[in-house]
């Protein structure tokens, strides 16, 4: 066995035997004699053999040189995908060379208005060029007009058909018959319409309104405001103070606002006046409620401290001469009970003409302690230089004994008195105009007496 115009493979029932040459000795019987592919060659064919006893059989595997041919694919009138046995190959226009007797499988890609060319099966011939068009026929046309609109008027959603968008508000768009669907963008406040189907028809436009419903927003809720105190300031547990607010609703009116501290409610309306009992630090807690039941709050911390007081009082208030003396009694009180309080009177305001020794000033202008059921109680000498109205306060600072680094300022209440300068008038023993005057009285009605009894 011998291969001709190649050295090609030599198969005796489908084991290899050799290349190019093969001779052996077989027992009598029919074998199938074949030949393995050569590149550029056509590969001859198998052959079947009947060996006889005695007889040599010659056979040649004759290879035959391959000869090439092309395909010419084109699209018309559009560009349109080309596939060559199932693998994209180009768009618009394609054309290769393949051996002859290449079978090929040429298709076409969808585009859009047009019906897709059939698929076509073709053999390449030797030298010669197989030219295809691809020929789209353009489908039939129809319109769809979409308007989207609310109960409220006109609202500007986009549009969308088979998930494209084609417009706003409204518009006109052009497709080939089929079915095609329509869908909505969100639009703030407003609930969208559900997508739908249409059939578009040959030369007719389809009228289509997505029609939004609208959704009310939900309630604001209001907004409250401590207008007074401040936060972090800090207040006296034996002073009322003026818990001031105000509120603010959006969408509405306020119509209720509480207080409370600590998270006990303390009372109600913009303006409360208020004592605090214990000192600290304590939460202030504006709510204020709105016409749809919605509240909005606003805390504050307040630190409470226990002010000391200076309770001035003056004895008697008027002077009749620069003499005179008033006595000024001066009483340091405090509620805390432990830590004690420390209050230094560092100044005596007074008008220019009040009179105090300087032993008085010394015993007021010192420090005190005082606490819950043990005030500090002074009484000094006032008078006045010339006759007037005078006024008397004392200022200072107080810290408790355990913070003394912490002082805070105090200051009495202002009392005043008067000097008028007038001499005070002293009764005079009777003279001796006076005493006869009243002997003579007292004789006149003893002879009245007299002259009854008669």
């Amino acid at each position: 066995m011998t291969t001709s115009l190649v050295e090609g493979q030599i198969y005796i029932d489908g084991k290899h035997a050799g290349v190019g040459f093969y001779s052996g000795e077989y027992v009598i019987g029919t074998y199938t004699v074949s030949f393995g592919d050569a590149v550029e060659y056509v590969t001859p064919d198998s052959q079947t053999v009947v060996v006889k006893a005695g007889e040599t059989i010659e056979i040649n595997g004759e290879y035959k040189k391959k000869f090439k041919g092309k395909i010419h694919v084109t699209t018309e009138p559009v560009k349109g995908a080309i596939y060559v046995n199932g693998k994209r190959a180009s768009i618009g226009e394609f054309e290769e060379e393949y051996y002859e007797g290449t079978k090929l499988s040429v298709s076409f890609g969808y585009v859009g208005g047009y019906y897709t060319p059939e698929n076509l099966e073709v053999t390449i011939e030797a030298n010669k060029t197989k030219s295809i068009v691809g020929g789209y026929k353009p489908k039939p046309k129809g319109e769809i007009y979409i308007k989207t609109t609310s109960d409220r008027g006109d609202v500007e959603g986009d549009i969308y058909v088979d998930g494209t968008y084609v417009g706003v508000g409204s518009c006109t768009v052009e497709r080939t018959i089929g079915t095609y669907t329509v869908s909505y963008g969100d639009v703030k406040g407003y609930k969208k319409p559900g997508s739908k189907q249409v059939e578009v028809e040959e030369g007719r436009t389809i009228k289509v309104v997505g029609r939004y419903e609208y959704v009310p927003p939900p309630p604001k809720p209001p907004k409250a405001e401590i207008l007074f105190p401040e936060d972090g300031a800090t207040v006296y547990s034996d002073e009322f103070i003026e818990l001031s607010g105000r509120g603010d609703d959006p969408d509405g009116t306020i119509s209720e606002y509480l207080w409370s501290v600590d998270g006990l409610v303390v009372g109600h309306g913009k303006d409360l006046r208020y004592k605090f009992k214990d000192m600290g630090e304590h939460t202030i807690t504006l709510a204020v409620i709105d016409n749809d039941g919605l509240h909005g709050e606003d805390s504050i911390e307040v630190d409470v401290d226990v002010k000391p007081i200076i309770a001035l009082s003056i004895t008697p208030d008027v002077l009749w001469n620069i003499s005179e003396k008033a006595e000024l009694r001066i009483a340091i009180k405090s509620l805390l009970l432990n830590p004690s309080t420390i209050v230094e009177i560092q100044e005596i305001s007074r008008d220019d003409g009040v009179i105090i020794t300087e032993e008085d000033e010394r015993a007021i202008l010192t420090s005190f302690e005082v606490m819950s059921g043990k005030p500090e109680v002074r009484t000094i000498s006032v008078g006045a230089s010339r006759r007037g109205e005078y006024s008397i306060k004392l200022t200072g600072y107080y810290w408790l004994e355990n913070n003394p680094n912490n002082p805070n300022y105090i200051e009495s209440e202002e009392k005043s008195f008067k000097m008028t300068g007038e001499v005070v008038p002293t009764p005079e023993p009777p003279g001796f105009e006076s005493v006869f005057a009243i002997i003579g009285i007292l004789a006149v009605a003893y002879l009245i007496r007299r002259r009854k009894k008669g």
